[in-house]
């Protein structure tokens, strides 16, 4: 009976340890991924503002 109250006990001891952990791991991948999601917005925005400003100069040109 004791034995069952030993592995009861390790098993929170390592989760205990295990959790924030992963808790940690899970926020900073979260954050890794939004900024690269952040990163590829601008790229895509910057490549629309070059593209709008080349439309407005071959429509000043005419």
């Amino acid at each position: 009976m004791e034995w069952i109250g030993a592995a009861v006990m390790s098993i929170l001891y390592i989760l205990m340890y295990l959790l924030p952990a992963l808790i940690i791991g899970f926020v900073l991948s979260h954050i890794y991924t939004t900024r690269q999601n952040t990163k590829y917005i601008i790229r895509q925005n910057q490549e629309m503002i070059e593209l709008l400003k080349d439309i407005k100069n071959q429509s000043n040109i005419k």
